[in-house]
């Protein structure tokens, strides 16, 4: 319904709430060593060896692991492990990923034998991370589809080669066999996404959406201003964005992508949470003073991204409050929608959207199709 985006990042809006953040702490039965928490997700890697460890083993059945890292290194290696909860040491089993660590989200599927704790090295390098780790049961179907994603050479269906096709335990377990060999893996999206001219070829089946069904559902500027027209009273929208020594070309790219709404009634509430590097201030310095809309705030000291947040949150005066990253795009008319989800449904507490991602040359892809309402999948 309506985009964002960050460098690789996201081209639909992320969330529209009144209150949360899309972070959620590590789940209290995971402990570190030679990883120092520092509040609010944000970790310390103290040694390349440090890592998160589920406390008790999980039991015996199939999973999936999800890990969401941001670091300042360009890329790193995550490491993963099963460790029989007996201690057995030669019965340890382990994959790695190399990952752009600057910022990923990966998920992991984990067929469990035996009762056995789960090992994530973050990054394979000392330094500041965010992290966000869990493990959440799933199902053959799920499991299997993830695993193939990770894995090669193993074909779905035999019967091309007059045999038998392999049950779905059958293929779990092949594959699972053939994860855990201990290589590096690289994802595999699909077959569709073959590369061409040193780039992966997009989902074919997401081009045709954006090529002919988008084009069909975008607002115009009369529909806007007709809608306006009949609802005066129209809601005003409070975007926060905490910043922090962000690459500059996106986020002169965000803050543009706002002032584009095709939806005038919103106003832009920055809080700059001490960046180091200069350009930062002079950036947000020259959209506050061209747009009234745009309000900016500086802190004195690094507090992390909650304390950039609320500091945000107090400059902004309106009725509903979207919480936007720093290197995010809008849609043009991602607030329109929003407003008119408003209308519709006055006692909302949370509006949410679909989203995907846009890289360097501006091509789209990784569409997030989200359900309706479905408090279950949503915790």
């Amino acid at each position: 319904m309506v985009s964002q985006a960050s460098h690789r990042s996201h081209d639909q809006l992320k969330r529209m709430k009144t209150t949360g953040r899309r972070h959620h702490s590590v789940r209290q039965d995971w402990v570190r060593e030679k990883i120092r928490y520092e509040g609010d997700n944000h970790y310390t890697v103290l040694d390349p060896q440090g890592s998160f460890l589920t406390r008790k083993g999980i039991p015996k059945g199939l999973y999936i692991l999800r890990v969401d890292l941001k670091s300042e290194h360009v890329q790193g290696t995550t490491v993963v492990s099963l460790e029989p909860a007996g201690g057995n040491k030669a019965a340890i089993k382990r994959f790695k990923v190399e990952i752009e660590a600057s910022e990923s989200c990966q998920s992991f599927p984990l067929v469990v034998s035996q009762r056995s704790r789960v090992r994530v090295q973050p990054t394979g390098q000392a330094g500041p991370i965010d992290a966000v780790i869990s493990v959440v049961p799933t199902t053959r179907t799920s499991c299997l589809r993830l695993l193939r994603h990770w894995t090669r050479g193993l074909k779905q269906t035999q019967s091309d080669l007059g045999q038998p096709e392999l049950s779905l335990s059958t293929e779990i377990t092949l594959r699972s066999n053939q994860l855990f060999k201990g290589k590096s893996l690289q994802y595999r999206a699909s077959s569709k996404h073959r590369k061409a001219s040193g780039q992966p070829k997009g989902d074919a089946s997401f081009e045709k959406y954006l090529n002919t069904i988008e084009p069909s559902l975008k607002a115009s500027q009369d529909q806007v201003d007709r809608w306006l027209g009949l609802n005066p009273d129209a809601p005003l929208i409070s975007i926060i964005i905490p910043t922090y020594n962000t690459n500059p070309d996106h986020l002169r790219a965000c803050i543009t992508s706002i002032e584009g709404q095709l939806y005038p009634h919103w106003e832009l509430c920055i809080c700059d949470d001490n960046s180091s590097k200069d350009i930062v201030r002079s950036i947000l310095n020259d959209y506050s003073s061209t747009d009234p809309r745009i309000k900016t705030i500086f802190r004195n000291e690094n507090g992390h991204i909650s304390r950039a947040s609320n500091d945000a949150l107090e400059l902004a005066t309106g009725e509903f409050v979207a919480l936007l990253d720093h290197d995010d795009l809008l849609a043009n008319d991602a607030l329109y929608w929003v407003a008119r989800a408003i209308r519709m449904h006055p006692f909302a507490n949370l509006i949410y959207s679909d989203e995907d991602k846009i890289d360097e040359t501006g091509r789209r892809l990784s569409p997030h199709f989200k359900p309706a309402f479905n408090i279950d999948l949503l915790l």
